[in-house]
């Protein structure tokens, strides 16, 4: 069985039933069933069916924001959409523990795996999430979540922090509020080190009451498999999550964008409908032409064949009538065989 990554198209021989969600199932972009299935969500959330990124239709009425996205996946999200992909430690910066500037700006922000990394508490970059948002615009992520109740933060008093290698080994050194100091070892990365720490896993039932809490009215765990795509679950938890105002749905400005390409596609249908059937005259009428060449060029080598023949009997007749005069000139003058 087969899959087409929907970021990148390739095809791609469909996962194992051991294999890990987080593992590169896609050998041209690497991507991961779990970055495949937050746009697959994505995309439900937006056009209500699952489409391959290169499938979205160009909507730059939509403003979305993306938060350390993939390169290949922020280039073609930035080719349909008025979108900006971020990141915590380089240019364009955007950090979401900050309060924002740009509220009610964005119809969509897409975060993979970045909200156990965020400083504590976790609840204000939530909430700053939820006022980036327009009134029914949603916030689609992943995070590691587990069927667990309460969420575990590995670093609940965490205020100013470092890395440091101690005896060979590396730890986390925090200074606390009141001033304590605290040394942690076994330390879990996600893909390196630096801001990839781990600093929580998220209960689902405390998921779902934090995104509550920051202002989200809606909060769906999206499920739904997609073997087309590549997306099937092993687990029923740390699926990708849509978090929304309102239920989402077109602007104005988007409604007339869709209209818009719904009447240059109208015309343009019409235009090669017409194209094709001036087409297909042409071609009725450079068959007939070929056609009526064709049996032109029969006659005529019907025709050439037939005064070949005659040529052919008149050179025959002429050296006929040549040797008869020699030999009638012959005789009389004496000359030749004697009979």
């Amino acid at each position: 069985m087969q899959f087409q990554c929907n970021i990148c198209g390739a095809a791609n021989a469909f996962p194992r039933p051991d294999f890990s969600r987080d593992e590169a199932s896609c050998a041209e972009c690497n991507s991961t069933v779990r970055l495949r299935a937050l746009l697959q969500a994505l995309s439900v959330e937006l056009f209500g069916i699952p489409l391959a990124l290169a499938d979205f239709p160009p909507m730059k009425s939509i403003r979305g924001l993306g938060m350390a996205d993939q390169k290949e996946c922020a280039s073609l999200l930035a080719a349909r959409f008025d979108y900006r992909n971020t990141f915590y430690h380089e240019a364009p910066r955007f950090d979401v523990s900050q309060p924002p500037e740009q509220r009610g700006m964005f119809d969509f922000i897409l975060a993979g795996d970045i909200f156990e990394h965020v400083a504590p508490p976790v609840e204000q970059s939530l909430a700053n999430a939820c006022a980036l948002l327009k009134p029914y615009g949603f916030l689609a992520m992943t995070v590691p979540y587990s069927p667990a109740e309460t969420t575990r933060e590995h670093f609940p008093e965490l205020h100013e922090c470092s890395l440091a290698t101690v005896g060979g080994h590396l730890a986390l050194v925090n200074r606390t509020r009141s001033g304590g100091w605290q040394v942690f070892e076994d330390l879990v990365f996600h893909g390196g080190h630096g801001s990839t720490l781990e600093l929580r896993v998220f209960g689902e039932a405390d998921l779902r009451n934090k995104l509550a809490a920051a202002g989200f009215s809606r909060v769906e765990f999206a499920a739904a498999e997609y073997p087309q795509f590549g997306v099937a679950h092993r687990e029923s938890w740390s699926l990708p999550v849509i978090a929304g105002k309102e239920p989402f749905h077109l602007s104005r400005e988007g409604m007339a964008e869709l209209m818009r390409q719904h009447i240059f596609l109208r015309e343009l249908k019409e235009k090669l409908e017409a194209e094709r059937k001036r087409l297909e005259g042409e071609f009725e009428d450079r068959t007939r032409w070929a056609m009526e060449l064709d049996a032109e060029v029969k006659r005529r080598t019907a025709e050439t064949a037939r005064l070949y023949d005659e040529l052919n009997r008149e050179r025959f007749r002429l050296a006929s009538w040549e040797a008869s005069r020699w030999t009638h000139l012959g005789r009389a003058l004496g000359l030749g065989p004697k009979v």
